[in-house]
C-alpha cells in the first residue's frame, strides 16, 4: 500500500503542481496588472465554474470512478470500456447543454453575478472554459483511477508550457487582463483534452448504456446535494462578501485565501493517490492501522508548514502582491487552516466504503447552513476577517462530525486529544501573531519571537503527533542514509 502510494503521488505531485501552481506563482503578475475589483471577478468566474463541475454531470465521475474496480465490470475489456464511455457521453452531453444555455443567457447572468458588462467578454470566455474544462475533468479522472498518473502529469505539464507563456503575453503586452487570463486557460485546457482524447481513444466507444448509467446515478446523484452544500459552503463568504461590502474586498480576501493553495494541493495530491487504494485494500486488516500512521505523519508536516504561514503571512503577502492586496494577511493563517480542515476529509473514508452517502450530504449541509449564519453576523461587522472566522469554525464543526461518523463505519484509531491540543496551540498563535503585527514592535524583536516560536513548537508538534512506530522507521531511515554515505565516501 506505501509503495503503490509513494509511486502514485509522485505523479499527482506534478499535476497538482502544474495545474494549482499557475495561479500561485502568477499572484505577483495578476496583483501588479488587476485591480482588486478585476481579481474580485475573476474569483466569481472561478467559484461559479467550480459549482458547475459539482453538480453539471450529476456527479457521474464519481459513480464510474467507485464500478471501475467493481468485478462486474471486470469480466472483459469490453465491460469496462462500455462503463468508460457511457461516461464519457453522459459527462459531455451535460456540459454541453448547460453551457448552451448559460450562452444563450450571458447578458442576464453576467449583469446578476457581476453587475457590469466591462465583463460581458470575460464572461462568454468563461463559459467556453466550463465546457472544455468539464469534458477534460472527466478523462482526468479516468486517468486518476486506472493509476496512471504518468499521463495525467504529462498533459499538465503540456497545458502549462502553453498557459504561462500566453497569460505573460497577453497580460503585459496586450493588457486584456482577465480576458488574457481565461483565454491562455482556454488554449491549455484543450491541450490537455486532446492529448487525454489520444490516450484513452481505444476506451472511449460509440456506444452508450442506460442500465450502466442507472446504476452509476443511483450512487453518484446523491453526491450532487453533498457537493453542491461542500462548495456552497466553501464559497458563501465570498458571495456574502460582495453582496455586504464589495468586489475591492472580494478580491482582497480572494487573494488571502490564494496562499493557502499549498495545503489544498499537497492534501489533495494525497486524497489522489491514497483514496482509489484505501477502496482497493479497505477490507485488508493492517489498512486501518497503516492509515492511522499515515495520518499521523501528514498531520504533523501539515501543521508544520501551516506554522510557517501563521508566523510569516505578512512578510509573504509584502513580498508577492502589490501594496493595494497588503490586507490579506489577516486572513491567510485561518484560510491555511480552514483547507487543512477541509483536505483532510479523506481520512475518514467510512462514509465512502459503507456506500452511505447519505450521512455526507447531512454532515456537509449542516456546515454550509452554520457558515452561512455565522457569516451573516460576522462579516457586517469585521469584513474579511469575520468571514475567515466563519468558515474555519464551520469547517471544524464538520470535521469534528465526519471523523466521529467514520468511526462507527470504520473504525481507526486516531489520538484525537493529541490533534485537538497540537490546534488549539497554533489558533492561540495566530492571536498572538496577529496582535504582534499590528502592535508595532521592532522588526528584529518580532523575527526572533517568530524564529523562536518555529523552533519550539515544531518541535514539540513532532513530540506530540509522531508515534514511536514511525521514530523508528525515521531512525531506520536516516542510519540507513548515514551507512550508505559514509561507505560511498
Amino acid at each position: 500500500m506505501i509503495k503503490l502510494l509513494l509511486k502514485n503521488s509522485f505523479y499527482f505531485l506534478i499535476v497538482q503542481i502544474v495545474s494549482r501552481g499557475i495561479s500561485f506563482f502568477l499572484i505577483p503578475l495578476y496583483t501588479a496588472y488587476l485591480s482588486t475589483n478585476d481579481y474580485g471577478v475573476l474569483e466569481i468566474f472561478n467559484v461559479i465554474t467550480i459549482i458547475i463541475f459539482a453538480a453539471g454531470s450529476l456527479q457521474i465521475q464519481q459513480g464510474i470512478a467507485r464500478f471501475l474496480p467493481d468485478q462486474t465490470f471486470n469480466t472483459s475489456p469490453e465491460s469496462k470500456n462500455i462503463l468508460i464511455s457511457t461516461g464519457f457521453w453522459f459527462n459531455s452531453i451535460a456540459f454541453t447543454f448547460i453551457c448552451a444555455i448559460a450562452f444563450l443567457f450571458h447578458k442576464i447572468l453576467n449583469q446578476w453575478l457581476v453587475g457590469d458588462a466591462v465583463y460581458l467578454t470575460a464572461f462568454k470566455l468563461s463559459i467556453i472554459s466550463i465546457w472544455i474544462g468539464g469534458i477534460s475533468s472527466y478523462m482526468q479522472m479516468l486517468k486518476v483511477w486506472q493509476m496512471d498518473g504518468q499521463k495525467s502529469a504529462i498533459a499538465n505539464i503540456l497545458a502549462v508550457i502553453v498557459t504561462i507563456p500566453l497569460t505573460v503575453l497577453l497580460v503585459l503586452k496586450f493588457k486584456l487582463g482577465i480576458v488574457g487570463i481565461i483565454i491562455a486557460t482556454i488554449a491549455g485546457q484543450i491541450i490537455t483534452l486532446f492529448f487525454l482524447i489520444k490516450h484513452s481513444f481505444k476506451e472511449i466507444y460509440f456506444r452508450f448504456s442506460s442500465a450502466i448509467l442507472r446504476r452509476t446515478l443511483l450512487f453518484s446523484a446523491p453526491l450532487v446535494l453533498s457537493s453542491l452544500a461542500y462548495y456552497s459552503w466553501n464559497f458563501i463568504d465570498r458571495i456574502m462578501l460582495k453582496n455586504y461590502l464589495s468586489l475591492d474586498e472580494l478580491g482582497v480576501f480572494s487573494l488571502g485565501i490564494k496562499f493557502a493553495m499549498p495545503f489544498s494541493m499537497l492534501l489533495v495530491i494525497l486524497e489522489t493517490a491514497l483514496f482509489p487504494i484505501i477502496i482497493n485494500q479497505y477490507h485488508k486488516k493492517q489498512t486501518a492501522n497503516k492509515i492511522k500512521l499515515l495520518f499521523s505523519v501528514v498531520l504533523f508536516f501539515m501543521f508544520v508548514i501551516w506554522l510557517l504561514v501563521i508566523l510569516f503571512a505578512k512578510e509573504i503577502i509584502t513580498v508577492m502582491a502589490n501594496y493595494n492586496f497588503n490586507e490579506a494577511w489577516k486572513i491567510v493563517g485561518l484560510s491555511c487552516g480552514t483547507q487543512l480542515l477541509l483536505g483532510i476529509y479523506f481520512f475518514a473514508p467510512g462514509i465512502a466504503i459503507s456506500k452511505k452517502t447519505y450521512w455526507s450530504i447531512a454532515s456537509v449541509g449542516a456546515g454550509s447552513i452554520i457558515n452561512f449564519c455565522l457569516n451573516f453576523f460576522m462579516i457586517p461587522t469585521f469584513g474579511i476577517l469575520g468571514a475567515s472566522i466563519s468558515t474555519f469554525i464551520s469547517a471544524l464543526l464538520y470535521i469534528i462530525v465526519l471523523f466521529y461518523l467514520n468511526n462507527k463505519l470504520y473504525k481507526i484509531d486516531y489520538h484525537f486529544i493529541r490533534i485537538l491540543s497540537a490546534l488549539i496551540i497554533l489558533l492561540s498563535l495566530i492571536v498572538v501573531v496577529h496582535w504582534s503585527n499590528i502592535s508595532g514592535l521592532n522588526f528584529y524583536i518580532l523575527l526572533y519571537f517568530k524564529v523562536f516560536f518555529l523552533i519550539t513548537i515544531t518541535l514539540f508538534l513532532y513530540k506530540l503527533l509522531i508515534n514511536s512506530t514511525v521514530k523508528r522507521l525515521i531512525k531506520r531511515l536516516l542510519i540507513k542514509t548515514y551507512k550508505k554515505n559514509i561507505s560511498v565516501s
